[in-house]
């Protein structure tokens, strides 16, 4: 297409019976075409705002009709007049249309950031347009209120506001007023994680629309929602699907930028082919985004995107392999930018041209510079702000600072680097309730009250406490570590041996990825765990010791059943007790004797686990307690375990849509609910598959992360799924040794139990760990 001579045209039916009416834009000529004679009602329904102005002021002049005056205010507000647009509608309030020219007014306040005074007006228009019976006013109302909510991140407020918007355009029977509900309830899910559900509300406003200029706001929205989630992420197992989501998006903006044409409208246009130029960067398709970079630098007349111009060609630049010159325009136009994601975004750019580059020092700096944005925006964020791509971007200056400082040899610097990573975003995965999507808007909105009501009593978690970088390294004099971490697609092994670091770059993630995978599906098998074992730990660590081995895993190897990998056909846990401590910070012990005194049992909620059922009999009968079994196996009686007792769950578990959640009988219950219930107790038993997963790289949506947020010191899960009988030897055999035997100690009682099932047909063994602190030794009193 050539850029300079734009072809625009309008399908249609009736092109016969219409004009020409001619629009210039840079030289070019927009082409559309109206009725000869439109009045105002028809030209705000179907024309472009500037020809309804037009058109409107003409009918207004004549007739003086509040009604049509109320219309020419309005579409002067959509064409950024806001003072004529604000006198006019001030003139009319007293007249018939009064409400009408209310809501317009309530718009112009919101616009401008007058957001008290705009909501004064919108609920009284509302009001007066309920008394009049008229749904098309009210939906308007309805949909206004629920954009001032949204820019006060009220989102539950503005959910049911576009739940009534649709009620009541739909019994207005305004499909295209409907189709504007939807989309505007598809950006508030969007902006709060539900992916799938603004995908829906966006797919319910197609149908309704058939105006080239809906449709083209349609597909700009459609468009956003894909590349949002299409950010390029910082691993390659990523890229698949990040590509997948920007091509959905370079159809949609495609889409967007022909309709817009069609409709003569460039502000639309123009915001189309930008977008276009992004993704398509973003999929190395740097020449065709070259060429729709141009064309929106033709469209913007008034030279407001030169900012957004500028960061799109050192965008296409890095893409090319040009870092000089994306370098050159990144540090020229950073102080200029602001918006946060785009400070952001050029961060994480110019920290990666160093990593390639080997400029190590530069990498430092502009990731540093970006894990202070990123902070910036968690401050200025609301608590269920937490949108999945947002937190994408913030783990990404965290992996390249930590990867600079480990490839320097700092590693204490990358030691603290990834404890502050690891806090930042722990809180962001578990604060965004993911476990499943609603199934209505009056749902999502009781969603989000939820979210916006555990939130504070999450944050203050004992998981949640940081330490300072001395109180940090000092913790790390009284054990022996083994942290293993995932940055930039590079496995690094930490160990921490009584003070002495030592960090070895243990090459890409990707070749060992079919190993790894092949390991966690099939754990006991001996020679896959002395390959791995050898590979990933090293000979130091495995040593016959009562010492415990604490182990941090992050991001794709959270999974890992370390306590199967294996040196001389040994496993390490026959060699030693293991704990998966949850982050550096919460490393320790708990004092000898402070385990629980009481128990409490809940076993088989739905009645088809008939092996966790004589488990969970069993176990009560050592504590001398009555189970919880079947309809009694509920969330009240998990809730009712108190701080020094033994909880013991054997139900199912699932994590859905990557949040564990438990199937207690009378309703499925949370990781996010668990974590928000204060007062764990001393010592909890997950028999229950994957109960120590989660779809995150922190294991921040896990069950077992769940009751350790809750103040539980020690949480027993599994890694992955378990078979009932298998799960039922292994609780056997662990409770055995720690009441039976005497031993007390929940990690040297789980480590005998595995190390004599792996000399056995079970296996399960490996997929049981023991999360959070050991317990202290003597000599560590």
């Amino acid at each position: 297409m050539n850029a300079r001579r734009l072809h625009l045209s309008e399908p249609s039916a009736r092109a016969a019976a219409k004009v020409l009416v001619m629009v210039g834009v840079l030289g070019a000529k927009y082409v559309t075409c109206q009725p000869a004679d439109p009045d105002c009602q028809s030209a705000v329904h179907d024309s472009n705002d500037g020809l309804a102005v037009v058109v409107c002021e003409r009918e207004y002049a004549r007739t003086q009709d509040p009604a049509t005056g109320v219309r020419l205010a309005n579409a002067l507000r959509r064409t950024g007049k806001l003072q004529v647009a604000s006198a006019l509608a001030n003139s009319l309030v007293a007249t018939s249309a009064g409400a009408d020219a209310l809501q317009v007014l309530g718009r112009i306040d919101v616009s401008e950031n007058r957001l008290d005074a705009g909501r004064v007006k919108l609920e009284r228009a509302r009001e007066i347009h309920v008394a009049e019976h008229r749904p098309g006013p009210i939906a308007n109302d309805d949909q206004a209120l629920a954009s001032l909510f949204r820019s006060q991140k009220r989102f539950a407020e503005a959910l049911r506001a576009l739940d009534a918007c649709i009620t009541e355009s739909r019994e207005a029977r305004d499909q295209v007023l409907e189709g504007y509900c939807h989309i505007s309830a598809g950006l508030v899910l969007g902006e709060i994680g539900y992916f799938e559900g603004a995908h829906e509300e966006l797919a319910r406003a197609e149908p309704l629309f058939v105006m080239n200029r809906d449709r083209a706001s349609l597909a700009i929205e459609r468009g956003a929602l894909d590349q949002r989630y299409g950010l390029e992420p910082l691993s390659p197992s990523a890229v698949p699907r990040s590509r997948g989501y920007n091509a959905q998006a370079v159809l949609e903006f495609a889409r967007a930028s022909q309709y817009a044409t069609a409709a003569a409208l460039p502000r639309v246009k123009r915001q189309a082919e930008l977008n276009l130029a992004y993704s398509l960067a973003e999929l190395g398709r740097t020449d065709e985004a070259a060429k729709h970079l141009e064309v929106a630098q033709l469209l913007d007349l008034d030279h407001s995107d030169v900012v957004t111009h500028d960061r799109l060609e050192a965008q296409i630049a890095y893409r090319r392999g040009d870092f000089t010159l994306a370098t050159s325009i990144n540090t020229r136009i950073y102080d200029k930018l602001d918006d946060d994601d785009a400070r952001l975004r050029v961060c994480v750019t110019q920290a990666k041209i160093g990593l390639v580059t080997g400029d190590l020092e530069s990498t430092m700096t502009w990731a540093t510079r970006g894990v202070e944005v990123a902070e910036a925006m968690r401050n200025a964020q609301s608590a269920i702000e937490l949108r999945p791509w947002m937190l994408s971007m913030r783990r990404q200056p965290h992996e390249l600072l930590f990867t600079a400082l480990a490839r320097a040899h700092r590693a204490e610097d990358a030691l603290v680097a990834f404890e502050r990573w690891q806090g930042r975003t722990l809180l962001d995965e578990m604060a965004r309730e993911k476990s499943m999507q609603p199934s209505n808007l009056r749902d999502a909105a009781m969603h989000t009250e939820t979210l916006h009501r555990l939130f504070p009593v999450l944050s203050s978690a004992p998981l949640m406490k940081t330490l300072d970088r001395d109180a940090l390294l000092a913790s790390l004099g009284d054990v022996e570590l083994v942290a293993m971490v995932v940055a930039n697609d590079e496995i690094w092994r930490i160990t921490a041996r009584h003070g002495h670091l030592d960090m070895v770059n243990l090459g890409k993630l990707a070749p060992l990825k079919p190993l790894l995978d092949k390991f966690e599906a099939t754990p006991a098998v001996a020679e896959l765990g002395e390959v791995l074992g050898a590979t990933l730990l090293g000979t130091n660590t495995f040593r016959d010791t009562d010492e415990t081995l604490f182990v941090l895993l992050d991001g794709p190897v959270t999974g890992l059943p370390i306590a199967a990998l294996r040196a001389g056909g040994r496993p390490l846990v026959a060699m030693r007790p293991i704990v998966r401590a949850s982050r550096l910070s919460e490393l320790g012990c708990v004092p000898a004797g402070a385990g629980p005194r009481h128990a409490v049992v809940l076993a088989d909620a739905h009645g088809d686990l008939p092996v966790a059922r004589r488990e969970a009999d069993r176990t009560a009968a050592l504590f001398g307690v009555k189970p919880s079994l079947g309809p009694a196996a509920t969330r009240d009686a998990l809730f009712a375990a108190s701080r020094d007792d033994l909880l013991h769950v054997a139900m199912h578990a699932s994590v859905d849509l990557g949040e564990g959640s438990l199937d207690t009988y009378d309703q499925p219950l949370s990781a996010l609910e668990i974590s928000a219930h204060h007062g764990g107790p001393a010592l909890v038993f997950l028999s229950a598959c994957a109960s120590a997963a989660a779809g995150d790289g922190e294991l921040a949506t896990a069950l077992v992360t769940a009751f350790l947020a809750s103040g539980s010191p020690q949480v027993i899960g599994t890694l992955h799924s378990v078979s009932d009988d298998g799960a039922g030897e292994l609780t056997s055999a662990f409770y055995r040794f720690y009441r039976n035997d005497g031993i007390g100690d929940p990690a040297r009682a789980l480590a005998h139990a595995q190390a004599a099932l792996a000399q056995t047909n079970n296996l399960d063994w490996p997929n049981f760990a023991l999360f959070g602190h050991h317990t202290c030794r003597k000599e560590t009193l």
